[in-house]
């Protein structure tokens, strides 16, 4: 079987059962999921939580995912208390990924009028938010000139049937991808996975060097080649076991208001004028489940804390080999 959301939380249910709720009252993804969350933080309780019945829409969604170091190490397959250390060795690893010709993320394609991104149980979060966003998107874009392949988390709101804003990082893999499409006045192809087993999405927050092919550290960090398929309308990959899949392209230098969002220093990210992606094709799993991150809270922040961990300790070592361990605490949100 391969290692999938659903794998993840079935090992969730058997190793760390106290750490993994199911909600079956209905909810509304406009504030009142995420009070939730905010509720049981106030009690001092993190848990993976299933909201399995959402106000409009047919899916359920699972947040609050990466807020426990125990859930990090059960998803690196490592001991809480080697947690950085097997991590490291993990991301060293490189391991090839795999082409299939079918998956379970494309048993249903929705393309044309059927794209319609308002049906999923998209989440607001917070009192100012500009509106709904995805938070746990993983954007896969393919570097024009070298074919190497990117994926990383970024903030997409949701502005329409089939039109999402993007805030991508001035100094990220992405936008200097972007880039090199905007200067040849070419739209950049991307796919956004959401939904798939913590490792791989935590492989976004990586950082290796531009020539790394990240669906390699991806395969490193599950122990296993990720399985990859082509998408239906765009030119790249995506994880044949994820659960949803939003293709399209990011239009070359257009720009568009997007924002206020409650970002991870548990502050409001200000509207700014950011990148616009038209979506093509819309596909998942016949049963899919919606992955959210629990934005501005722990969720959020220890989604990049090993990683960060990881890269400095290693260049820590560089200079002071027998340094030990580094620690970017939630109190200053795992940055």
């Amino acid at each position: 079987m391969a290692k999938d959301l659903r794998h993840y939380l079935a090992e969730l249910t058997r190793k760390l059962p106290s750490e993994y709720v199911r909600v079956n009252k209905e909810v509304d993804p406009r504030f009142e999921l995420p009070a939730v969350l905010r509720k049981l933080q106030d009690e001092d309780q993190y848990p993976a939580v299933l909201f399995e019945k959402v106000k409009g829409s047919r899916f359920p969604v699972v947040s609050n995912l990466f807020a426990s170091s125990n859930r990090l190490a059960l998803a690196f397959g490592v001991e809480v208390e080697n947690l950085v250390e097997g991590y490291m060795k993990l991301e060293d690893r490189l391991i090839k990924p795999v082409r299939v010709r079918s998956a379970p993320v494309q048993d249903q394609v929705l393309t044309g009028r059927k794209v319609d991104l308002t049906k999923l149980p998209i989440v607001t979060h917070c009192e100012k938010d500009a509106g709904p966003y995805i938070t746990a998107g993983v954007g896969v874009f393919r570097d024009p000139d070298t074919g190497v392949y990117d994926v990383g988390i970024f903030r997409m709101q949701l502005k329409g049937r089939n039109k999402v804003g993007v805030l991508y990082g001035a100094y990220s893999k992405a936008a200097r991808i972007i880039k090199k499409n905007e200067e040849r006045n070419q739209p950049t192809e991307m796919a956004v996975y959401v939904g798939h087993h913590p490792a791989s999405i935590l492989s976004s927050q990586t950082k290796v060097p531009v020539t790394v092919d990240e669906f390699s550290v991806m395969g490193g960090l599950l122990s296993e080649a990720v399985e990859t398929i082509e998408a239906r309308t765009v030119d790249v990959v995506v994880p044949a076991h994820a659960e949803f899949v939003l293709e399209g392209k990011i239009l070359p230098n257009v720009r568009e208001p997007e924002g206020p969002f409650g970002e991870y220093p548990w502050y409001y990210g200000l509207e700014r004028q950011s990148h616009v992606m038209r979506v093509s094709a819309i596909t998942h799993r016949e049963d899919a489940i919606y992955h959210d991150i629990f934005s501005g809270h722990p969720d959020h922040n220890m989604c990049g804390k090993i990683q960060r961990e990881a890269v400095i300790l290693k260049r820590v070592r560089m200079s002071v080999p027998g340094a030990k361990a580094v620690c970017l605490p939630v109190s200053g949100t795992c940055r």
